[in-house]
């Protein structure tokens, strides 16, 4: 028996433009003097990304075309039909990218207990959606590593990977790709290829861009009046990172009953894709909620987390995902005072010369308050966090085995 053993290396998160490396090991588990010679014809490897759909409510829409290898053009690719060598059978969905095919050995022949090692290296491409699980369309990724004995079927090892997507622009690549070609080669081990630059310097751009502070200041109204003001810091936040905020009710003139806050991801599908055009062509799914009681309050702070298994913001031309958070505010429709009443009992107070009856007073509570709901919603914007982070939180494991 042979033993097939496929391992991302480092982390299983990867941004585009990144180098995706993934080590394969194949060994003879026949072991001893009575052990046998083993021998496999091929192995190869190959990065692909399923796109699944509701076909129930969702249709192809009409842009759709086939799109090269190297993952530039239309959405959807189809697998070659001349090559043993399918990564994408059995896979449900379409193909949405795929990278050409690499033969990383044939005829390997293994003596007992031995095992051979090889190293498969690909580049996701920068215009490659993210992984992605929404309501009604998913993008998931694997690099699936195919083996065949003589005369026995193909074998599929499939290793999954999460992608998180960069605006890299191909302009922005080529151009630095330029500048490190005319630069004088280097042999010092410490420098960087032009491509890992690329994605250093768009992961530094986004660091420095969720790290500005641009403090804004919202003023909510309902039909009868201000009602709170909402003061934020920034608008740009990463992965991992806490939303917070200061909701201040001494400027309004209506009294808020309760506050709640939802951190929303928005699902939007273009009309074209939908089969029936009556249908809301966007969902929300929440992820974390802050709620709080402030009758009576002057101000409140509210703190949401952004989990990093979340999926930043990103837009192909089958499905778009933004961010908001939902507020949603319980208003009193009428004043609400609580009534004072006077309570009389016998307790007499000794102050020595004479004894005094003293008189206690407490409060009513409302019984029945007649309330409002006001809603509003304020778009922010989720960016990728640097990969490494994201991966020690991520349940993608690795790595996979399969014996021949």
């Amino acid at each position: 028996m042979i033993e097939v053993r496929a391992n991302i290396v480092d982390r299983a998160v990867y941004v585009s433009g990144e180098r995706c490396v993934c080590t394969i090991s194949v060994t003879n588990l026949d072991k001893g003097p009575s052990g046998r010679h083993q021998t496999l014809a091929w192995l190869s490897a190959q990065l692909h990304c399923q796109c699944q759909f509701n076909t129930t409510l969702l249709k192809m829409p009409g842009f759709v075309r086939t799109m090269s290898s190297s993952g530039k053009g239309s959405d959807f690719v189809r697998s070659p039909p001349d090559t043993s060598f399918i990564p994408t059978k059995g896979e449900p969905g379409l193909c949405s990218v795929s990278t050409d095919s690499t033969v990383l050995a044939c005829d390997i022949r293994l003596s007992p207990g031995e095992t051979k090692r090889y190293t498969y290296t690909e580049v996701i491409p920068v215009t490659a959606p993210p992984s992605y699980r929404g309501q009604m369309v998913k993008y998931s990724y694997k690099v699936t590593i195919g083996t065949q004995r003589i005369n026995e079927p193909t074998k599929l090892l499939k290793v999954p990977l999460r992608v998180i997507k960069l605006n890299i622009k191909e302009e922005q690549e080529e151009e630095e790709e330029k500048d490190e070609e005319r630069r004088t080669p280097m042999t010092s081990p410490f420098i960087n290829d032009s491509r890992s630059n690329v994605v250093n310097r768009a992961l530094h751009q986004l660091l420095a861009s969720a790290s500005l502070r641009n403090t804004r200041t919202y003023n909510i109204a309902s039909k009868k009046g201000p009602v709170v003001k909402i003061i934020v810091m920034k608008e740009a936040y990463r992965l991992g990172e806490e939303i917070s905020g200061t909701v201040d009710f001494s400027a309004g003139s209506i009294l808020c009953k309760q506050i709640s806050v939802t951190l929303q991801s928005e699902e939007k599908i273009p009309e074209e894709c939908w089969v029936n055009h009556t249908r809301v062509q966007s969902t929300c799914i929440s992820h974390t909620r802050h709620h709080e009681c402030c009758l009576h309050s002057s101000r409140a702070q509210f703190m949401l987390p952004i989990p990093f298994t979340a999926t930043p913001q990103f837009s192909t031309k089958l499905v778009s995902l933004s961010w908001k958070l939902h507020f949603e505010f319980l208003l009193c429709s009428q004043q609400t005072t609580a009534t004072r009443t006077t309570v009389r009992h016998k307790r007499v107070k000794s102050t020595g010369e004479k004894a005094v009856v003293d008189c206690d007073s407490s409060s009513k509570g409302v019984a029945d308050i007649v309330t409002d709901t006001l809603q509003w919603d304020l778009a922010i914007e989720v960016l990728p966090a640097h990969p490494a982070q994201v991966a020690s939180t991520s349940p993608v494991k690795s790595p996979v085995t399969i014996v021949l």
